[in-house]
C-alpha cells in the first residue's frame, strides 16, 4: 500500500510548489475529519482560495492555515529539498528539521506536520487519534497546544524529539500507513472496501 501510494503522492508532491501547497492543504483538510470527507472538500474549495461557500469545510482556525500553507508553499518545499538532500545530516537529523520547520506554519502541530512529510517525503508519520488509542499514547505526547506552549527552542526540540521517536518505535512512516490503512478499513467497512483502498483515498 504505502510502496504503491505514498511513492506516487511523493513525486507528484515534489514536482512543483503548487502541488505541494495542494498536499498542505489537504493535510489541514483533514483535521477533525474522516478521510472521507476531504475529497468532497477539495471540491467545494477552489483551488488556492477560501470561498465564502466553502466556510463550513474551513471551521475554526483551518481557513486561515488553509491559505496560509498556500502562501508558504514555495519556501516551505525549497526548505525542505535543501534538508533531505543534505548529505552531511542524519535521517533523524532530517527528521526533526523538516519537522520543526512544518511545525512553524499557521495550524500545523507535531501530527500535521509530520502527516505532511510522511505524504510528501516519506518521512516521521503522522500519531492521530486512532494510532494513540492503537498503541496507549498520551495525547499530551503530541498535542499541538503542549508543543506551542514550550518557551525555549531547547523544548521545543525535545518535544519534537520524542515524537520523531515515537514514530519510529510504531513502525515509522511506511509501518504507520500501513496498519492504519488496516485498521481504518477495519473501522469503516461501510466506506472501505479493504485497507488497499483507504490507502489509494490519499
Amino acid at each position: 500500500m504505502y510502496r504503491t501510494h505514498q511513492t506516487l503522492i511523493s513525486q507528484w508532491a515534489r514536482k512543483s510548489p503548487d502541488n505541494f501547497g495542494r498536499v498542505l492543504q489537504f493535510v489541514i483538510l483533514t483535521v477533525r475529519q474522516p478521510l472521507s470527507e476531504v475529497a468532497p472538500a477539495f471540491r467545494d474549495i477552489e483551488f488556492g482560495d477560501v470561498p465564502d461557500d466553502a466556510r463550513a469545510r474551513l471551521f475554526g482556525f483551518k481557513a486561515r492555515a488553509y491559505s496560509e500553507a498556500w502562501q508558504a508553499r514555495e519556501s516551505t518545499l525549497a526548505y525542505l529539498e535543501h534538508v533531505e538532500n543534505d548529505p552531511d545530516m542524519s535521517g533523524r537529523d532530517k527528521d526533526m528539521a523538516m519537522l520543526e520547520h512544518v511545525c512553524a506554519l499557521y495550524g500545523f502541530g507535531p501530527v500535521k506536520a509530520g502527516f505532511v512529510l510522511q505524504l510528501a517525503f516519506g518521512r516521521v508519520g503522522c500519531l492521530d487519534t486512532h494510532n494513540l488509542r492503537r498503541f496507549g499514547v498520551r495525547e499530551s505526547m503530541v498535542k499541538s497546544s503542549l508543543y506551542a506552549r514550550r518557551k525555549t527552542a531547547k523544548g521545543r526540540k525535545a518535544f519534537l524529539g520524542r515524537y520523531v521517536d515515537l514514530c519510529r518505535k510504531h513502525g515509522g512512516s511506511e509501518g504507520l500507513w500501513n496498519s492504519w490503512c488496516e485498521y481504518v478499513a477495519r473501522e469503516y467497512p461501510k466506506d472501505y472496501t479493504d485497507a488497499f483502498a483507504v490507502s489509494a483515498e490519499h
